[in-house]
């Protein structure tokens, strides 16, 4: 009989969890794992799309809507929720409870312990800095004590985990995120000149860009001053920023004191990112903190060499001087040096682009991530016989 795993997330939009999830329970299911997920939202979040994406690949869903959710403490919505949760849990009745994201990992794990579900496990996509706090500390200590197993997406998270969270040694485990294989169809070239002409960026203008919230968390004003720096010694190079956030009219404005203007395109949210991405020659990621970056690894995945922030999570993905560089967090000179060398030189961009292409293939597949959780899985499951 195949394993039963209901999937608990609390949905606000889509963002990168929401891809990870949906891509994992496509493998696990194409897999022979039972897997499905149960939505934890309110009644005005814009996630029909995203339901919609999940039904149509096939996958049970369940939504569980509740009055508010974003709140632990003096929450007075708690009864009601973990009572329609454990309603869900209790209809689908799987072997494993499996949550995603703060909320869903402290409703999911209470109610899958009231609706009797043997085992659940918990995800930890980054090192969520307010576990430090003492009451987060007290409080997570209680409740690892309720699940079975944690899944970290980086040595650097689960070292928080048992850090900070107090989660017993050898019950969080690391399993990197993994995105899709790319292989050109046909279509690539095709594609990247559409791209390009969209934004009105030359065919053979060397190209920059990023794909993130518009967020200070994630160093964009850095990188729009290490570009400018960068663009002196490349002229004809361009900045293309994909995303959407609160600093959007702050970099405009940035770019335009900066004299670079005409070389900055924001292009706002995209759901056709390996498009963007193929339209690239090169992925800036300057993030002040990470959890594991999906978006890297596509780029990865897509042969783009990597100039990211010298963070612990993202030295677990890049391999400096070999499919990119590192540099210092916020460290504008050493920035803008990494872009100008590989803008400036083709060759070694290809080189690098290929060698994190292969190290994507090699430890960062859907395939390699699925198998590993399905081990997890079937080792739960195995202490129960």
């Amino acid at each position: 009989m195949a394993i039963r795993v209901r999937h608990i997330i609390q949905l606000g939009g889509v963002a990168g969890a929401e891809k990870h999830v949906l891509t994992l329970l496509t493998h696990l299911r194409r897999a022979g794992i039972d897997a499905g997920l149960i939505a934890v939202h309110t009644p005005r979040k814009p996630i029909d799309a995203f339901i919609a994406r999940v039904e149509e690949a096939g996958i049970p869903v369940e939504r569980v809507i509740v009055p508010y959710v974003e709140r632990l403490a003096f929450n007075r919505h708690i009864p009601v929720i973990l009572g329609r949760l454990g309603s869900a849990l209790r209809a689908a009745r799987p072997d494993i409870a499996h949550t995603h994201l703060v909320y869903a990992d402290f409703y999911g794990t209470l109610a899958a312990r009231l609706a009797r579900v043997p085992f659940v496990v918990v995800s930890r996509p980054k090192a969520v800095r307010y576990y430090e706090r003492p009451t987060w500390q007290v409080a997570n200590w209680l409740l690892w004590k309720l699940r079975s197993r944690g899944v970290a997406v980086s040595e650097t998270v689960q070292r928080f985990a048992e850090r900070f969270e107090h989660a017993p040694p050898g019950k969080v485990v690391t399993i990197y995120n993994g995105v899709e294989v790319w292989r050109d169809d046909g279509s690539t070239a095709e594609r990247r000149r559409h791209m390009r002409q969209e934004w009105g960026i030359p065919e053979d203008a060397p190209v920059v860009g990023s794909v993130s919230r518009l967020h200070p968390v994630k160093g964009l004003e850095t990188a729009l001053r290490a570009f400018a720096l960068a663009q002196v010694q490349v002229p004809g190079a361009h900045y293309v920023i994909a995303g959407v956030g609160p600093l959007r009219e702050a970099l405009e404005a940035q770019a335009h004191d900066l004299g670079v203007a005409s070389g900055v395109h924001l292009i706002g949210w995209r759901d056709d990112v390996p498009d963007v991405l193929n339209a690239l020659d090169v992925l800036l990621a300057p993030s002040l903190e990470e959890g594991f970056s999906l978006t890297n690894l596509e780029a990865m995945a897509h042969a783009l060499p990597l100039v990211c922030s010298d963070i612990p999570p993202n030295r677990e993905a890049v391999v400096h001087g070999e499919t990119g560089f590192l540099a210092p967090v916020s460290d504008v000179g050493a920035l803008a040096e990494a872009l100008a060398c590989l803008l400036g030189d083709r060759g070694l961009a290809r080189r690098m682009g290929r060698a994190g292409q292969a190290r994507q293939r090699r430890l960062f597949s859907t395939e390699r991530m699925a198998q590993s959780m399905i081990r997890v899985y079937e080792e739960l499951v195995r202490s129960r016989l």
